[in-house]
């Protein structure tokens, strides 16, 4: 059997980056998942997929909506350009498939859901975040990793190789490391790193960061990272934020519900995927007793986001 390999450098950063890839494709994937269930569409057609017409608004910015003579109501992606009408919508668009399936239709034939007001994708604003979300992971780990090995080797050329794989061997926690006689012991120093430990830090800024997308989605969340009981002041200081983000998705898409409606004879409507017993989900809960659900990220793991209550009374400061 030959002998392992060392590890390169190259080796080493071709692992590193492919760790970072894998951290960024599990939190795109995690927050790309809770942008499409974000909206709730009530009264769709069965001939239409809530989960496809979510993907299209979130990665192009836009989906269509029109009825086939064979199929019935659909809501698929589609092509726009052309001409504009005064409201600058385009007048003339394509609907199709991966299927193959491709149908021309216009203005007064079919309504085109926008994503937002700025008929914009999220795509971006999810790998923005995705990539700080997985920065934060990989420098928790650096940080961790160093803690392990917080030493500096400096060796000869000649016992270069025989130090790597000593290194190697004691990355893996194999319990005993053999050696020959004549290994030059004397010839090898150790300088201590001395890295600091802030992988605490790193976790508090990954639930600020996991935070402030909850915002941006329109989720309901704690913006303080308090370990102790808060009051209701400080649960719903953020209330403003996220009702001001759930709109700006939201509006666009209710105000499409109301020209399908007008256009087919049909009674959709959306609204935000959200039964916490908040203000914001529910204004006339203004008095009394209250219980406040939160997304508190600070004390949980972002894969498995549970609310936390917090009970309070409004009459309370």
């Amino acid at each position: 059997m030959g002998k392992r390999k060392p590890r390169s450098s190259t080796n080493a950063v071709d692992a590193t980056m492919n760790l970072y890839n894998k951290w960024f494709s599990h939190y795109f994937d995690y927050l790309y998942g809770l942008t499409i269930n974000s909206i709730v569409w009530e009264n769709l057609p069965l001939t239409i997929l809530p989960s496809l017409l979510e993907q299209s608004c979130t990665d192009k910015g836009y989906v269509l909506f029109f009825q086939d003579d064979a199929l019935g109501f659909l809501a698929l992606p589609c092509t726009i350009g052309g001409r504009l009408n005064v409201n600058r919508i385009p007048i003339n668009r394509v609907a199709y498939s991966p299927t193959g399936y491709n149908i021309p239709r216009t203005i007064d034939n079919s309504v085109i859901i926008f994503n937002n007001y700025q008929h914009a994708s999220d795509v971006l604003t999810l790998e923005l975040y995705a990539s700080q979300l997985a920065s934060i992971r990989m420098s928790t780990w650096a940080n961790l990793n160093n803690q392990k090995f917080p030493l500096l080797l400096l060796t000869s050329p000649q016992q270069r190789l025989s130090m790597q794989n000593f290194y190697m061997q004691y990355d893996g926690c194999v319990p005993a490391i053999f050696g020959t006689k004549d290994f030059d012991l004397e010839s090898i120093k150790a300088l201590p790193m001395q890295v600091p430990f802030v992988a605490d830090k790193l976790e508090d800024s990954l639930h600020r960061i996991m935070n402030d997308f909850l915002t941006w989605l329109g989720v309901e969340n704690s913006n303080q990272d308090k370990k102790e009981r808060m009051v209701a002041n400080e649960v719903g200081s953020n209330y403003g934020n996220v009702e001001l983000s759930r709109n700006t998705r939201l509006s666009a898409r209710k105000y499409a519900c109301d020209e399908i409606n007008a256009m087919f004879g049909l009674d959709i409507d959306c609204h935000f995927n959200s039964d916490l017993n908040t203000l914001l989900n529910f204004p006339q809960l203004n008095e009394g007793e209250v219980y406040e659900q939160v997304y508190n990220t600070s004390s949980l793991d972002s894969r498995t986001q549970h609310a936390g209550i917090r009970r309070y009374n409004n009459e309370q400061d």
